[in-house]
């Protein structure tokens, strides 16, 4: 019999490639088996720093994350600032006026980062994605709104929207949306090309975010409580924004006030982390749309600050209110990009998002094409540190080129399994790369050098195994077999590496077999 002894030292997986000074003799039909095993599993931990900071998304740009230290305890934060990060960049740009170059594939778009597939839909248990989804809803439906003293007419961007009744200055005409303002490039709008003129300024329609869920609550949302709104009393008048007197952005006069013109889309986009009161003036080109600003001596809030690390838990409902008496507020084409994850991932979603070809205002829905996107998680000075940490290949660039997905959603996943919290329960094996024995596995159902199987570690960071009885395997070495260097690693039950840190070693036994 024969005792040998592999180690490795401060390799990062439980890799075991040993060369020895002298030739090691087995005899026809030897047999081998595992003697013992110990490893210092590696807590998964890693530095960001300004040399792996940056991730590189083709059409959102470079994202920087913040400087940390992350491992098994904390990790769950690293996904988060990925997340936030690439959320709050993305549309970078958006904000210049009468852009001409506005990304119509990004509208809608949500990304998240997690190893857990019931948060986002991609990939197998452990293994972390990067990925997106876009969710538009094309107007409005029974089961997206609710609403009182309110008439619809049609489906979808063919419905229209009125007052069903009361008098100047009623409160209790609503539509109020079942689903919030989405992270991503989020927006919420309607068309006022039916707004009809009314007798007083006092009339019109007011279209806000509230922090209440009024769909839920049965309650009905007032101009007071909303966080943003504009409002527009009829056109030949003026746009308020927040109760004061708007202006467009890029007036050089500085004229308060700019007229309502029929058939022009107000309402709220997110951009660059803060939301803002946009709009699309009549005759526009499909990309060319307008920030609405507080007039000089106005005052009012330009913006709302609305970053996805701050306020992601705080939902905005974008509601709609009707001022005046029926028929004179009356408006069409109501579009909104919801919350894509919630809805592809939670049960029983409120309504199915449209994901198809470009319906309405271009720019506001998915244009129908394929988007191709190239995914760098290095464009610092280390190259490897991060993308093992999150478990993709080893390399600056984790995709190989770009890659095509559909506009309705994608990901980018890594190869190796990460993360996982305890090693109890998990199971190994040791596969034997030099040589042959007799093993096979069942989830490939073909044979593989099994050598053995280690049901669990008794600890977090290490991992000491010893049979009570070695099990010896046959090699199936019809002829003498000279060894100089043999190899073996140990695996996790999905066949992944194990990190491993520090000094590890495992022992074989060889022995001689009956002749065959």
């Amino acid at each position: 019999m024969k005792i040998v002894r592999l180690t490795e030292n401060n390799a990062a997986d439980a890799y075991f490639d040993n060369t020895f000074n002298d030739e090691i003799n087995l005899e026809p039909f030897s047999e081998v088996a595992l003697a013992s095993v110990a490893v210092n599993v590696n807590p998964s931990s890693v530095e960001v720093n300004g040399t792996n900071n940056e991730i590189y998304i083709s059409q959102i740009g470079p994202i920087t994350l913040a400087n940390g230290s992350y491992d098994l305890a904390n990790y769950e934060a690293l996904f988060f600032d990925m997340e936030s990060s690439i959320n709050d960049t993305q549309g970078n740009g958006l904000a210049d006026l009468a852009e001409s170059s506005v990304p119509n594939n990004e509208v809608g778009r949500q990304w998240i980062v997690s190893n857990n597939i019931k948060k986002t839909g991609f990939t197998d248990e452990g293994k972390v994605s990067i990925g997106y989804r876009c969710a538009n809803y094309d107007g409005p439906a029974p089961e997206a709104y609710v609403g009182e003293q309110i008439s619809i007419t049609g489906t979808g961007l063919e419905a229209t929207v009125k007052r069903d009744g009361g008098t100047a200055g009623d409160l209790d005409a609503y539509l109020a949306s079942k689903e919030p303002l989405t992270w991503g490039c989020g927006r919420f709008y309607v068309n006022l090309q039916t707004l009809a003129d009314p007798g007083n300024t006092d009339e019109g329609v007011f279209i806000g975010l509230s922090f209440t869920d009024h769909a839920k609550e049965k309650t009905t949302p007032t101009i007071e409580e909303c966080a943003f709104g504009i409002r527009a009393s009829r056109p030949g008048e003026v746009y308020q924004l927040n109760q004061e007197d708007v202006e467009y952005a890029d007036d050089d006069g500085g004229t308060a006030g700019h007229q309502v013109a029929v058939s022009d889309y107000i309402g709220f986009e997110r951009i660059e982390g803060k939301i803002y009161a946009v709009q699309y003036p009549t005759g526009a080109s499909p990309n060319d749309r307008y920030l609405l600003t507080a007039a000089d001596d106005a005052g009012a809030d330009t913006a709302l600050d609305w970053s996805y690390s701050e306020n992601r838990a705080t939902p905005l409902f974008p509601v709609i209110i009707m001022l005046g008496s029926a028929p004179d507020a009356i408006v069409d084409r109501v579009q909104l990009s919801p919350d894509a994850f919630r809805l592809f991932t939670a049960k029983n979603a409120p309504y199915t998002p449209e994901t198809g070809a470009t319906k309405g205002l271009v720019g506001m829905q998915n244009n129908g094409q394929d988007s191709s996107i190239h995914l760098s998680l290095q464009n610092g000075s280390d190259t490897s540190t991060l993308t093992t940490y999150l478990g993709f290949l080893n390399e600056r660039n984790p995709t190989s080129g770009n890659s095509v997905f559909t506009n309705a959603e994608g990901a980018f996943t890594a190869k190796n399994a990460v993360f996982t919290s305890s090693l109890k329960g998990q199971g190994f094996y040791v596969e034997l790369m030099t040589g042959t024995c007799e093993g096979y596995d069942g989830e490939t159902g073909q044979r593989k050098n099994i050598l053995a199987v280690i049901p669990e570690s008794d600890s977090d960071d290490k991992l000491l195994f010893q049979p009570a009885f070695p099990i010896f395997l046959e090699m199936n070495n019809s002829h003498p077999l000279i060894l100089r260097n043999i190899r073996a690693r140990l695996l996790q039950t999905d066949g992944s590496n194990l990190r491993v840190q520090g000094f590890n070693s495992m022992t074989l036994l060889y022995k001689s077999g009956k002749s065959k």
